[in-house]
């Protein structure tokens, strides 16, 4: 098993930038041991690319096949750090107290491990049949929040498809990015962040890992 140095050494004699490289380890570091928690028997390989992904991602649950004992994640380094930046400005998530519900920016910890957990809730999709969240599930669910969470998206990915007809993206583009299995992880990615919000540090393990494998109702 390679050392963090060693690693480290490999990515910038690939021609990895610093930058990227540190992201990149921070992400395989928290990524490694939650896949670990939720998959204790069977953890996954964590893999790197130099160069980007064909639709942009920049951390992916490779699909391997179901029958195979093997699971494995990629980290694309090209432009991490900064699009790590990036979303970190531009996105929000929202707690609500009091009746109230209120705007919060994305600190680096919640951004990070809340894409960590997108990525580990794609290998439970995979892994086992569980009902997954749609737009359809705001009606028949009653915790006020993750109704909230459930509507948002559901507005988030409508007016995301029309930006990318707008900008010309191909019909592969779109569907990959515009899907069920995406619409489902995207609400256990803003479930977690809001859980890491919480700060309830005694018992945030346990609510990380209960919001990843939450079913739909």
């Amino acid at each position: 098993m390679s050392t963090l140095r060693e690693i480290r050494k490999n990515l910038k004699k690939a021609g990895a930038q610093r930058k990227d490289i540190k992201m990149a380890l921070s992400m395989m570091i928290r990524l490694e041991k939650l896949d670990r928690i939720i998959f204790p028997k069977n953890p996954a390989t964590i893999c790197f690319s130099i160069k980007k992904h064909r639709f942009g991602y920049y951390i992916t649950h490779i699909i391997s096949d179901k029958h195979t004992k093997e699971r494995y994640y990629s980290i694309y380094l090209d432009g991490l750090a900064d699009f790590f930046q990036e979303e970190k400005q531009k996105r929000f998530f929202w707690v609500s107290k009091n009746l109230k519900t209120k705007l919060i920016k994305y600190t680096s910890e919640e951004l990070l491990l809340s894409i960590i957990a997108h990525e580990v809730r794609h290998r439970i999709q995979q892994d086992y049949s569980i009902k997954k969240f749609s737009n359809k599930s705001a009606s028949l669910v009653k915790e006020k929040i993750l109704k909230e969470v459930i509507i948002f998206n559901s507005f988030e990915f409508k007016e995301r498809k029309k930006i990318y007809i707008r900008e010309g993206k191909s019909k592969e583009f779109i569907e990959d990015r515009i899907n069920p299995k995406e619409f489902d992880a995207s609400i256990i990615e803003n479930l977690v962040a809001i859980e890491i919000h919480r700060k309830n540090k005694n018992e945030l393990r346990e609510k990380i890992i209960s919001a990843i494998k939450l079913q739909a109702p």
